[in-house]
């Protein structure tokens, strides 16, 4: 074990509405490091220059808060589930960590682990904090989330018998779990008929306060989410479902799989569910789903588009207020672009307006979907989905509060998940920390017109904006450094 006092660089993740959630990774003193690697052993010490070779040797040492288990890449067959004992717990601010090594992609297959319930990667203390890790051929779900405050970072879960990442319930709730730039696919419990088998389940009996951010789900067997039964609220940004539902095992009966995008609820209850800025596509049901559930729904800023019956499907009165729906956009729902019930609050949604058209868009090749994601784990930043230059859709949403705010580029807010242009990322320091304390914001913009002035405004309303610079761009896609006012809360670009 190894001491070094170490400040890894700050990490920007694009969270609701294009703000800026920062997370740390600080590695100081007192704070112990192990290292797991395929050539180790778990007779050594767990050092850099001899480590252990197993997760499970590492979970099991003497672990406290601010403690990191560094994995370094590299393929490590497994053969039992990798679970912390009662005593291994974190604290706010201050996880446990079980980290990839930068640049490197651990994989624990689980391909000789016996068929049992055992998940995986089994997260039931509080306060730890997985980041950059693949599980694959678990006999059960690939990662469960139990206790409070954890964060699955970065984490790729697939070719499991059951779920990708499951929240756990009853006797060990998560709360306040954070699921960020997470993928899972192909998840399937081989000796069912599809009914089993989501990317991302948060079902009944869950604690209050989860969130995934970033994350993808696709070719499961049964939903890509899956938040049955659950009565606690689930907020679910910037996230894309798609291809769910499909027989790809070859499976010689009946095929269960239910083949929902997000299925937000189910069998009457009353959780109140929120998503934003996320995309359901191809799933061979529908899109967005109430699936009979009786809580009122937030749906803001969302697309779905060829899903096999309805892109929105809310047709059953909550008992505890209306559904939302604010700046939503439907295409070609092979059964309808929606159905929703006439009591939901309905503002500047596409078939509102009229029908959507492929030519609103710069692109819907599925094949997008699948691109690789950024160094830091982020979501690709493509074509799909984006709205072309004259699509009807631009400027014709309305201004939202958060988690729905976010950039606009126009009179108003564009219609959908994304925002045109769309290469506009905000980094912001952190105060009191890097840059002598200041706060700077840099913006990386595309679609500037040279030698035309754009103006960088900002607001702490979404009502009145004032502007704080003026660029001259010189090329179409620049980076713009700003000084960012303290008391501005979300700011934008226009360009005459």
């Amino acid at each position: 074990m190894s001491n070094p006092t170490s400040l890894l660089p700050t990490r920007p993740v694009l969270a609701a509405g294009g703000c800026a959630m920062w997370l740390l990774a600080l590695v100081g003193a007192g704070a112990a490091e192990y290292f797991v690697a395929p050539w180790g052993s778990d007779t050594n010490p767990g050092t850099s220059n001899a480590p252990f070779a197993t997760p499970h040797k590492a979970v099991a040492a003497a672990l406290v808060p601010g403690d990191t288990i560094w994995v370094r890449g590299g393929v490590y067959a497994l053969n039992s589930r990798i679970a912390p004992g009662s005593s291994k717990v974190g604290a706010p601010g201050n996880p446990i960590k079980l980290w990839a090594w930068p640049g490197e992609t651990p994989v624990f297959d689980f391909a000789t682990m016996p068929e049992s319930s055992d998940k995986a990667l089994d997260l039931r203390r509080n306060h730890w904090h997985a980041r950059g890790l693949t599980i694959r051929n678990a006999p059960d779900s690939g990662i469960f989330i139990g206790g409070t405050g954890n964060i699955v970072e970065g984490c790729v879960v697939h070719d499991c018998d059951n779920d990708g990442i499951i929240l756990g319930s009853t006797s060990s709730k998560a709360t306040n779990a954070l699921i960020l730039n997470c993928d899972s696919f192909r998840n399937y419990e081989k000796s069912g008929d599809g009914n089993n088998g989501d990317g991302f389940g948060a079902k009944a009996g869950c604690g209050p306060g989860n969130v995934f951010i970033g994350c993808r789900a696709w070719n499961n067997a049964d939903d890509g989410w899956d938040l049955y039964q659950n009565n606690e609220s689930v907020l679910i940004s910037n996230c894309w479902s798609f291809a769910n539902g499909s027989n790809l095992w070859n499976y010689a009966g009946a095929w269960k799989g239910n083949g929902n995008g997000f299925k937000l609820g189910g069998a009457g209850t009353t959780g109140r569910h929120t998503v934003v800025r996320s995309l359901a596509f191809d799933n061979t049901s529908k899109g967005f789903d109430h699936n009979n559930g009786v809580g009122a729904h937030t749906l803001w800023h969302n697309t779905g588009f060829r899903n096999g019956k309805w892109n929105f499907s809310f047709y059953d009165q909550p008992v505890n207020g209306n559904h939302d729906f604010r700046n939503n956009l439907s295409h070609l729902g092979l059964g309808g672009t929606n159905w929703i019930i006439a009591s939901a609050l309905q503002i500047s949604n596409s078939w509102q307006i009229a029908p959507a058209t492929a030519a609103d868009f710069v692109s819907l090749d599925f094949a997008l979907a699948l691109a690789p994601r950024n160094a830091d784990y982020s979501l690709p930043t493509n074509a799909l989905a984006r709205l072309a230059a004259g699509s009807r859709w631009l400027d014709r949403g309305a201004v939202l509060p958060p988690p729905a705010a976010g950039p606009v580029f126009g009179a108003a807010p564009d219609l959908g998940a994304f925002e045109r242009p769309f290469a506009l990322l905000f980094f912001t320091s952190i105060t009191g920390g890097f840059h002598l304390g200041a706060r700077i914001m840099r913006l990386q913009a595309d679609g500037l017109t040279p030698g035309s002035p754009v103006a960088v405004e900002a607001t702490t309303n979404l009502v009145t904006w004032r502007e704080v610079l003026v660029h001259n761009p010189l090329q179409p896609a620049e980076e713009i450094m700003v000084p960012a006012p303290e008391e501005a809360a979300y700011f934008r670009l226009r360009q005459p």
